[in-house]
This record gives structure tokens, C-alpha cells and sequence, in this order.
């Protein structure tokens, strides 16, 4: 989407060129041109909130996916350790 600026911007000098052609006032003229600048912000500040928040979710989605890596590999480490502890409880015991 802010790769098409430039596009846009000449889209906008063409339409108000031809707006002006039609014999416009210059004050209707500038306020159309206002009107198009601030569209044309809330819809860059859409895409930069849309790309912040998907980059957001993939961070989170990552440290979920380590966590879920550290918290099984704990869990192997405990079952290997309750093992140990009942072949020893059973070395004793015998």
C-alpha cells in the first residue's frame, strides 16, 4: 500500500487538474485535496497498525512455540530423573 503513494499522488494532481479545468475555486480545490490527504493517511496508518500487529502475533506466536520446546524438554528431564530414582529405590530394595 505505501508503495502506491507516488501513484496516488499523481491520481490526486490529475483529478484536481481536471477539477480545476471544470473551473473549481481554488478554496474547493484545496479542500478536496485535504479531504484526499487525510484518506489517504488513515489508510497508511491502517497498514502500519495492520503490519505492527501482525508482526506482534508472530513474536508472541515464537515464544510460545520455545516455551512449549522448554517446557517439554523439562518434562523429559523429569520422567528420565523419576527413572533414575526408582531403578536406584529398586537397587536398594533388592
Amino acid at each position: 500500500m505505501l508503495r502506491k503513494q507516488p501513484a496516488l499522488i499523481s491520481v490526486m494532481g490529475l483529478l484536481l487538474l481536471i477539477l480545476g479545468l471544470t473551473q473549481f475555486p481554488l478554496a474547493e480545490l484545496l479542500l478536496i485535496e485535504l479531504i484526499f490527504v487525510v484518506l489517504w493517511s488513515f489508510v497508511v496508518l491502517l497498514v502500519i497498525i495492520s503490519n505492527w500487529q501482525r508482526a506482534k502475533q508472530k513474536i508472541q506466536m515464537k515464544r510460545n512455540r520455545a516455551e512449549s520446546k522448554r517446557r517439554k524438554q523439562w518434562l523429559m528431564a523429569e520422567k528420565e530423573l523419576n527413572q533414575l530414582r526408582h531403578r536406584r529405590q529398586r537397587i536398594y530394595t533388592n
